[in-house]
């Protein structure tokens, strides 16, 4: 302590020197990437799963997609009821009037009957509208370059493209079917046998890339036939 003027003076107290080390900062620098990493890591594993999840559930909704619109499609298919001049009431199949049974024509494009049918084709009537009706057909878009039964690849290459055609428009329903079969029952000539193979790109790179619709479609009405043609007699 000094003395000035007899008064005792306090000394300034001395200014602790601030800041961090260089080895607190080196610590606190590993300790921040430690947990940077594991936040990372825990990041990159969920974005996974949910990636796998993701392209799991797109071959489910592939799958639901093409059963819901062809199965939804040929329930509809009933006989054509209309009346006459006379307001009688006339349902399709009955050997009057020439009426004729609704026709489900399975269609043979690779000429071999023997793996089933590639294209099918009929026709539904509307309730609503009146008498309305519609032509619809299911099939796998063909190579028109090409002279053999040839399908057009998707994008991927790995599968080929679903149509449907409803009085002459075409409308994609999937671009992973790689086979579409139709065949009739041997010991029932009532039901339809409908086979598709889906198959999603590599691309995906999920654990099950492929999966099958095997459908059983039973008309019960006396008015519906199934018929076979091949594509060149098709009309």
């Amino acid at each position: 302590m000094r003395i000035i003027c007899g008064r005792p003076f306090p000394e300034a107290p001395l200014k602790n020197a601030g800041g961090y080390t260089l080895v607190e900062i080196m610590i606190a620098m590993a300790i921040a990437a430690l947990l940077m990493t594991s936040v990372f890591y825990a990041f990159s594993q969920n974005m996974d799963s949910w990636h796998r999840g993701e392209k799991k559930l797109a071959l489910q909704s592939e799958i639901s997609t093409i059963m819901y619109r062809i199965y939804y499609d040929l329930k509809r298919i009933n006989p054509a009821i209309y009346y006459d001049q006379n307001f009688d009431l006339w349902v399709s199949g009955e050997k009057f009037k020439e009426a004729k049974p609704n026709e489900v024509e399975l269609i043979d494009e690779n000429q071999n009957r023997q793996d089933g049918f590639e294209r099918i084709k009929f026709k539904i009537f509307m309730v609503e509208p009146f008498a309305k009706s519609q032509v619809i057909e299911f099939y796998l878009k063909k190579d028109p370059d090409s002279i053999e039964t040839k399908y057009i690849k998707n994008k991927y290459g790995s599968a080929n493209v679903l149509i449907r055609l409803c009085d002459g428009d075409e409308t994609i329903i999937s671009e992973h079917v790689e086979e579409l079969k139709f065949k009739k029952e041997p010991s029932r000539i009532s039901t339809l046998n409908v086979h598709v193979k889906v198959n999603m790109p590599p691309e995906y790179r999920a654990e099950k890339r492929t999966d099958f619709i095997d459908l059983k479609v039973k008309f019960d009405n006396d008015h519906i036939t199934l018929r076979e043609a091949l594509a060149s007699t098709a009309k």
